[in-house]
């Protein structure tokens, strides 16, 4: 009887062992299959169907599911979380148009997309952006790590493209340049000057530095025929500075036919117009009025210029003078 038992004993043990052993071997294949699909090639569908559920969270403002989209070692993670949340309130919405796969292997792919961004509600600019995007594996998951423009063309609301100036182009090009983004030895100087007396919107254009100045450069949103100079010479405030500098405005910068006149002048500030009546030497025709003053140890220069023009009604003077004369 203790012989039957014991046998009935090893016999159960042999069906469990043999029954653990063979659901080792159906885990082992299991993730064997699992690896060998984590690093199959993937299908062109599979890219294809991240984009899709990409621009469906985007149009729903869906930041979690867009996020999910990115992979978490994308240089860009934090910048395109940022992104969303800053549009989380406008009406905005992205169609593609193209989409292909331009190479892949089993841990990086890239895909082509030609996409349309709609702005419903004004706040944006219809565009139509064309950009190669590198996925690479996270896990068993497909993720867009990087993005690499090739082009961006304005659209209408319906679509079709929509040819820009020149002076449009210059702006995009400018509009995220800022003042406060300037950098050097005499950049500080120039931020602490006060320019809010001018209402016309100024967009900042260009900002150098030789040895003992800098110039900042602004030209006008709504006339890029306008422009507007500051300068800082370091260290210029000498007693007679203002002296030589009107002595310069009126020996007409050393050219025939330009002219000049001083309307205000005293020991630390000097007004003045210069006109350019054709192009000479170099400079296209234009009409200054300018400011020049004494700030501490330096020489501030604030210039008002238009272009195409060599001359200003006698109002448009009084009122950058008056302009001019809050400038500190």
């Amino acid at each position: 009887m203790k012989k039957r038992n014991y046998f009935l004993f090893v016999l159960f043990l042999t069906v469990f062992i043999s029954a653990c052993a063979s659901g080792k071997e159906v885990d082992a294949d299991k993730e064997f299959e699992e690896a060998e699909q984590a690093y199959a090639i993937p299908e062109d569908e599979e890219l294809f169907d991240l984009f899709d559920e990409h621009v469906e969270a985007f149009n729903e403002k869906d930041i979690e599911t867009y996020m999910e989209a990115i992979h978490p070692d994308s240089p860009s993670f934090e910048a395109s979380r940022e992104h969303m949340e800053s549009l989380k309130d406008i009406n905005v919405e992205l169609e593609i148009n193209e989409i292909y796969v331009e190479d892949k292997d089993e841990t990086i792919a890239n895909v082509y997309i030609e996409q349309d961004t709609y702005f419903h509600d004004a706040v944006g600019k219809n565009n139509r952006f064309e950009a190669t995007h590198e996925l690479r594996r996270h896990g068993h998951d497909w993720k867009v790590y990087s993005t690499s423009p090739i082009n961006q063309v304005a659209i209408d609301e319906n679509g079709e493209e929509v040819e820009v100036s020149e002076e449009d182009k210059l702006l995009e090009e400018l509009e995220n340049e800022s003042m406060e983004d300037i950098e050097g030895e005499y950049a500080d100087f120039i931020k602490d000057i006060d320019l809010s007396e001018i209402e016309e919107d100024l967009t900042f254009h260009s900002y150098e530095e030789d040895m003992d100045y800098g110039i900042l450069t602004f030209i006008f949103s709504e006339d890029l025929d306008k422009q507007l100079t500051v300068e800082i010479l370091a260290d210029e405030a000498g007693p007679n500075v203002i002296e030589d500098y009107a002595y310069n405005v009126e020996s007409n910068y050393g050219i025939e036919g330009v002219e000049t006149s001083i309307l205000e002048q005293d020991d630390n500030q000097l007004i003045y117009t210069v006109s350019f009546p054709e192009e000479m030497a170099g400079y296209p025709e234009h009409v200054q009025v300018g400011k020049a003053y004494i700030d501490g140890n330096n020489l501030n220069a604030l210039i008002y210029t238009e272009f195409e023009k060599h001359e200003l009604e006698d109002d448009d003077i009084d009122a950058w003078v008056d302009n001019l004369e809050e400038i500190e």
